[in-house]
């Protein structure tokens, strides 16, 4: 099961509790969930990558996944950064609004990016080392 899904939960709760009133205790628990859920999701994906691919060829495929998922942070920041300014009003209000649509856009692409794994991720399909090589005599 993909543990990512507790980065989700943290990011939906985020976007529900946050508030200009809101007291910043009542966020940790939520931004613990979310950072905790990111962090864990990272390790497994760097482990499958290298599984599948053949001993030479590791530190390639190390160095791509760590490369995209840089590309992808910078891309994704981008993009919630505009995502935060469209959304933007006037104040402490601005800030909220702005934050809540970055929160709930990231809570949804954490959903879709659980259910795309579930789907796609079947480990009857996950090719083992062992596998085409001759037995040794």
């Amino acid at each position: 099961m993909y543990r990512g899904r507790w980065s989700g939960v943290g990011l939906a709760a985020l976007a529900l509790l946050i508030t200009p009133e809101t007291p910043w205790w009542i966020l940790l628990l939520p931004l613990l969930a979310w950072g905790a859920g990111g962090g864990i999701a990272g390790a497994p994906v760097m482990a499958v990558a290298v599984r599948v691919t053949a001993p030479e060829r590791a530190g390639m495929v190390a160095g791509t996944v760590s490369t995209l998922a840089s590309l992808g942070a910078g891309v994704g920041t981008a993009a919630l950064g505009s995502l935060f300014t469209l959304n933007g009003g006037h104040g402490d209000q601005a800030v909220t609004d702005g934050a809540r649509a970055v929160l709930g856009a990231s809570a949804a692409l954490a959903v879709l990016a659980v259910l795309t794994t579930i789907t796609l991720i079947d480990p009857r399909r996950v090719p083992r080392p062992d596998r085409g090589k001759a037995p040794a005599s």
